[in-house]
């Protein structure tokens, strides 16, 4: 029994997002022949700014992204010789000039600075964040079994570019945060025993010992076990009024450390803050000392 020709499969390939000036690829490497006859492709732009292909007879022409922002359509038709089948793929191209970035997030217990990867334990995360050459903003996060879920139901951006999103609850886990298909970093949520606020302030700071160049200060352990580490500030009272962080984690939950590359015979008075995964606690009282000459 001879086996009828069947048509070709043709794969135009996944939606992009690219800025303007940028080198696209598209991609057609996905198309095929369920009866492995060699197949041919045949590129043709359908909507947007005209653009130029490389090559339109190739599985993978690439073209320069116009000065314009905008959508931009391509049909990739593919051929066995009798029969064929066709795929469109959009790629959308926007303003290079647009930046978009977040910069706080509410855990449950107030707004902290943002930084990639970090873990909240709340189920409903508040985001606020930045923009610049945005009139609207659609803030999604993805999960691991890539499903897109919208943070909040707003689009709004203020007159300075701010924005804040929440009020969706999500299920613990990692999200990829996403506008506009573009990556702003990770966040993991967790309902697990953790953390649930900024950790207690650290008291009875003290200088213990000192040289010429080093000053090894003591506290009293708060009594919380989420601290992961400790922030030192310090300041010259005779040259500056305020603090300046000389040491930004020391990486462990212990109540001693020593600062090193201090200058001799120098003032200093020292503050330190307690960290967790949620943020920073409120600063220390102070405690001064000279170095060594």
């Amino acid at each position: 029994v001879v086996q009828p020709n069947r048509a070709p499969v043709s794969d135009a390939g996944d939606d992009q997002t690219v800025d303007t000036g940028e080198t696209v690829t598209l991609d057609g490497t996905g198309s095929s022949d369920l009866d492995g006859n060699t197949i041919s492709y045949s590129w043709s732009q359908t909507s947007g700014t005209s653009v130029t292909l490389s090559d339109s007879a190739a599985s993978s022409p690439t073209f320069t992204a116009p000065s314009t922002a905008g959508a931009l359509q391509f049909r990739l038709n593919v051929t066995d010789g009798t029969l064929h089948s066709t795929d469109t793929v959009t790629v959308t191209v926007r303003d290079a000039s647009t930046t978009v970035a977040i910069t706080h997030v509410d855990g449950g217990s107030g707004f902290v600075s943002y930084t990639n990867g970090m873990t909240v334990n709340t189920d409903t995360p508040k985001f606020r964040g930045t923009s610049s050459g945005y009139s609207s903003i659609t803030l999604q996060v993805l999960d691991s079994n890539g499903t897109l879920t919208q943070i909040g139901t707003g689009t709004d951006v203020n007159d300075d570019g701010s924005f804040q999103r929440g009020g969706t609850t999500l299920s613990d886990g990692t999200y990829t945060i996403l506008v506009g298909g573009t990556s702003l970093g990770t966040i993991t949520v967790t309902t697990a025993d953790g953390a649930t606020t900024v950790p207690a302030r650290p008291q009875n700071l003290q200088v213990a010992s000192v040289t010429n160049n080093t000053v090894t200060l003591n506290w009293s352990l708060p009594d919380d076990s989420s601290i992961t580490g400790y922030k030192i500030m310090a300041r010259n009272p005779v040259l500056q009024d305020e603090f300046s962080v000389l040491v930004e984690d020391t990486g462990s939950a212990g109540n001693s450390y020593t600062v090193q590359n201090l200058e001799p015979n120098t003032n200093y008075v020292f503050r330190i803050i307690a960290i967790n995964e949620i943020g920073e606690s409120v600063s220390s009282k102070p405690a001064g000392t000279r170095t060594a000459s």
